[in-house]
């Protein structure tokens, strides 16, 4: 299985490709495009839950269909906030555990529910955990690359003239401020939650905070509850 590097490395060669100008931060991820050139390239087949009359349980986001290869995602999710993020997920899927000596039925055992994504959740005790918690992890550099995170950080730090490189969370109103500020703004370029995009900043290393706390998320949902939105 891959580790955090080689997934890291494979979702920027899959936008170095398909995505190069979001990669860099210029423009916004066309997830549509993206969608059209992996089936293109891949053959992998992208359908909304919708379209196929429900057949797949009303609870489960997002699916892979290992013998179809084919992605089967909620209709109304993909127009939600985390849309991107469960689309990214399951083809995380797809580059990741085709290979694996798994039946469908092991796949359907792994139902993407609203708890395989919650990303601050990750769980490494079995493989069918460490199979999720790698398909959010491409999921997370696929729609948060780093050079395009820098890029965009930089630019929403220049618009409230912060010079720090460092969000620090503590209970300074300033701090909280330039904190919730720059958070959206990376949301919405990001197309995603902001959960993901504090999860990304934190793993890069933009977030510091200013006292001791038992965990990032304890930290956030103290300060910013609403910001747990998956």
């Amino acid at each position: 299985m891959k580790d955090e590097i080689q997934i890291k490395k494979l979702t920027e060669d899959i936008l170095r490709k398909f995505a190069y100008s979001f990669l860099i931060g210029v423009k916004q991820l066309d997830m549509k495009l993206l969608i059209a050139n992996l089936y293109k390239n891949f053959r992998l087949k992208t359908k909304y839950i919708s379209d196929i009359n429900n057949k797949i349980e009303s609870e489960i986001l997002g699916k892979y269909d290992l013998n179809n290869r084919t992605i089967y995602v909620s209709a109304k999710e993909y127009v939600s906030q985390r849309g991107f993020f469960i689309i990214a997920h399951e083809i995380g899927h797809f580059f990741l555990h085709s290979e694996l000596m798994m039946e469908q039925k092991e796949y359907d055992s792994l139902k993407d529910n609203e708890d395989n994504y919650k990303i601050f959740d990750y769980i490494f005790e079995d493989k069918g955990n460490w199979i999720e918690w790698q398909a959010n992890y491409f999921a997370l550099n696929l729609i948060i690359p780093s050079v395009a995170l820098f890029e965009q950080f930089e630019k929403a730090k220049s618009e409230i003239n912060l010079s720090s490189n460092i969000l620090y969370v503590d209970e300074q109103t300033c701090n909280q401020e330039s904190f919730a500020y720059i958070v959206s703004k990376l949301s919405i370029f990001f197309q995603t939650t902001k959960v993901s995009v504090i999860y990304k900043l934190h793993s890069e290393g933009y977030i510091k905070f200013g006292y001791k706390t038992k965990s990032l998320k304890s930290v956030m949902k103290s300060y910013y509850p609403n910001m747990f939105d998956i």
